[in-house]
């Protein structure tokens, strides 16, 4: 099922018991916290508590260290409780202030980063 609310689409993924929604598309990125809101209503609205991203839908803001939307869009999904995968590929560019290291610093309670989407998703679903 695909849907699109206001400046986010996602997917909702069904994988049997468990379900999770996906926002993978480069013409609707995650720019603010309100995006992030979006994405947890998302998820509430369908029952689950699972989120997949892909780096062509976070802004290139998300990866600007000074904008601070990384951080405040990690927080708010961490304090909702939604386990979330990022998955940026190694081919990926980032444009921006990160770096590897950066990226990498992410991770944390609820919040993985994999560098393609099986490895995500096994993560996320507990596999």
């Amino acid at each position: 099922m695909s849907r699109r609310d206001m400046n986010i689409y996602y997917n909702v993924i069904e994988t049997g018991a468990e379900s999770y929604v996906e926002c993978g598309s480069e013409h609707s990125s995650l720019r603010t916290e309100q995006d992030a809101l979006e994405l947890v209503t998302a998820c509430r609205e369908n029952e689950t508590s699972l989120l997949m991203l892909h780096a062509d839908s976070l802004s290139e803001d998300f990866f600007k260290q000074t904008t601070g939307v990384a951080d405040q869009t990690l927080r708010l999904l961490s304090n909702d409780r939604v386990k979330t995968a990022i998955v940026i590929p190694d081919d990926f560019t980032i444009e921006g202030e990160f770096n590897e290291l950066d990226v990498k610093s992410l991770s944390g309670d609820g919040i993985g980063v994999f560098d393609n989407r099986i490895d995500a998703e096994r993560w996320l679903i507990d596999i």
